[in-house]
């Protein structure tokens, strides 16, 4: 997902049903619009930091995005 307001600061709420999953986390952008729909974005080499936690026996219908402003709720389908 390459969305603007996941950056440093926001919590993101990713849905999962299936045990065993595993998470990637994949490039960094140092702009972009929202999405990759054109195929350009200014990759860029970066160390972060992430922190996670599994909750259990709770399930969201579509991944959220929190920041210091709002709650953004984000749909997409898989091919």
């Amino acid at each position: 997902m390459n969305i603007y307001d996941i950056k440093k600061g926001s919590i993101t709420f990713l849905n999962c049903y299936y045990e065993g999953t595993l998470l990637f986390l994949g490039d960094v952008h140092a702009s972009q619009g929202d999405s990759e729909f054109t195929g350009h974005a200014n990759k860029y080499k970066a160390e972060f930091t992430l922190k996670y936690s599994v909750t259990k026996n709770q399930k969201i219908p579509y991944v959220r995005v929190k920041t210091e402003k709002s709650i953004i709720s984000i749909f997409s389908i898989n091919p």
